[in-house]
């Protein structure tokens, strides 16, 4: 075990190592992560999301050194936006120009192509950026597949060459991811939130809007910004709790909360309406945002976006 955990990867299991092993499952002292692949319990739940994510695939590569990581593996990889939720449930994306195989029914997906392009980053095979968006938009929910392809734009990436990685068969889930990708979109929060807002059709937002406010004439970026029919402005602010928060006691840094008021208040100055603030975990239920974009008065759209039945096959 001592190797493996040298190694940055799961214990590999097999014939009577396995079965030993098996049986310090039972007791608990080790955690099944794939078939054959096991890790000491209280030290993998001590890892992050991203860590045991790590962990797998490099112990994954090693059973299998001919498979080619897709998805929001992939996307992680990349440094690109990914879902720890999506991280954690352990599905597994590969590229293959073979068949089916029996991993296909449990925890792995293959995804068929006619030759495969990869890269490989931290000695693991990953699929390239622009084909690693075509595969989170085809098997993830609109929301999580918008942040991926957002943030490959935003680190250089080309429309073209997401086409290209398509092959020519452009699905409408990725159709809807590509329409309303942005790549002024700042982080995966702000993605995912904005993605969130399209699914539940309200119109959508401007991005990243740069005001002048008073004193001295200084810039502030607003998130998102709607400008409604009577011309007033409402603005939406997507906050993450690091910017009130000190990591290491986790108490509230009063002088930031009094930052963010003052900015508040030099943007309504400017004319804004209302300055709006969410979170995250707002946007990941849905609800608690859907009720302050309907106090805001932000406009639905009046011709809904084609994901309808990207959203029924994920039962939203």
């Amino acid at each position: 075990m001592g190797e493996a955990q040298e190694a940055g990867r799961c214990l590999i299991t097999s014939g009577e190592v396995r079965r030993t092993v098996r049986d310090r499952t039972a007791t608990g002292e080790f955690t099944q992560i794939m078939p054959g692949i096991y890790y000491p319990t209280d030290a993998w739940n001590q890892l992050s999301v991203q860590g045991q994510t790590l962990m797998l695939l490099r112990s994954l590569q090693i059973q299998h050194p001919q498979w080619v990581f897709t998805g929001m593996h992939a996307a992680m990889l990349h440094n690109l936006y990914y879902s720890t939720l999506v991280l954690g449930k352990r599905g597994i994306h590969i590229l293959t120009t073979r068949g089916t195989g029996p991993a296909d029914r449990t925890h792995v997906k293959r995804h068929h192509v006619a030759a495969i392009e990869y890269e490989e980053i931290q000695g693991i095979k990953v699929a390239t950026g622009a084909r690693t968006v075509v595969d989170c938009a085809n098997n993830y929910e609109f929301r999580d597949a918008l942040g991926v392809a957002d943030s490959y734009l935003r680190s250089g990436g080309y429309f073209a060459d997401i086409y290209a990685a398509a092959n020519d068969h452009c699905t409408p889930q990725l159709v809807d991811v590509l329409r309303y990708t942005d790549q002024a979109s700042e982080s995966g929060g702000e993605s995912f939130s904005r993605g969130t807002m399209i699914e539940m059709g309200y119109v959508v937002p401007l991005l990243q809007v740069v005001i002048c406010v008073q004193p001295e004439n200084q810039m502030r970026r607003l998130d998102y910004v709607w400008i409604l029919p009577d011309g007033t402005w409402q603005v939406f602010e997507c906050d993450g709790m690091q910017k009130y928060v000190d990591p290491e006691t986790n108490r509230i840094i009063n002088n930031r909360v009094s930052d963010q008021l003052l900015r508040d208040k030099q943007i309504l100055e400017t004319g804004v309406r209302k300055v709006t603030h969410f979170t995250v975990p707002e946007a990941i239920n849905k609800a608690p945002l859907r009720r302050k974009l309907a106090d805001a008065g932000i406009p639905k759209a009046s011709n809904f976006p084609r994901i309808a039945p990207l959203l029924n096959k994920h039962g939203n």
